[in-house]
């Protein structure tokens, strides 16, 4: 079970002072921009009291997609998840244009070669009309960049879990955030 501090509404100010090093994960809405200067940007919707332009994104997630996002004002703890992210297996239900055949899902599964790297194997579940995909990414929107290799399109992408911090238990509803704590957030990320 998580254990999170009091749920925030889109708009709710985080109190904080400036010293503080805050975690924050998100439920993100499509739609919502993870860059900080553009009209729709989350930054803009999450209120903290004294961070101001402090927060950044940890694994970012593109204006169509949704999900789970961290942000934080603390680089080290960046760092340190950028350093281990090819160990950190994220999960992500997608739809996808067309079917995925089954040549294209074992060729996935066990790594594609793209711009002459060879990407990270994954799992690919069919789930309905979606798929659900377990990967520990090599390079940035590997998914993405993998499924347009061999002629598909995302139409919609929802990272459910990073590590074992899983949006969906969290009982983070679309468009909310919560305040979480760093010992909490690196044993669910890191598995420890």
């Amino acid at each position: 079970h998580l254990l999170f501090l009091m749920e925030q509404k889109i708009g709710e100010v985080i109190e904080t002072n400036s010293e503080e090093k805050i975690y924050i994960i998100l439920n993100k809405k499509v739609g919502y921009s993870s860059i900080k200067n553009e009209y729709n940007s989350i930054f803009k919707t999450i209120e903290t009291s004294d961070l101001g332009n402090n927060l950044s994104i940890i694994e970012n997630l593109e204006n169509e997609f949704s999900g789970l996002l961290i942000l934080t004002n603390d680089e080290f703890f960046k760092d340190k998840v950028y350093t281990e992210n090819f160990n950190i297996k994220k999960e992500c239900i997608l739809t996808l244009n067309i079917e995925l055949t089954q040549i294209h899902k074992k060729k996935l599964e066990k790594g594609i070669i793209l711009n002459g790297q060879k990407l990270s194997s994954c799992s690919i579940k069919q789930l309905g009309d979606n798929y659900l995909i377990k990967i520990k990414e090599n390079t940035e929107n590997q998914v993405k960049k993998m499924f347009e290799e061999l002629g598909y399109k995302i139409i919609s992408l929802h990272r459910t879990k990073m590590g074992k911090l899983n949006i969906q238990k969290s009982g983070l509803r679309p468009g909310k955030y919560k305040k979480i704590p760093r010992e909490l957030l690196e044993k669910k990320i890191f598995n420890k």
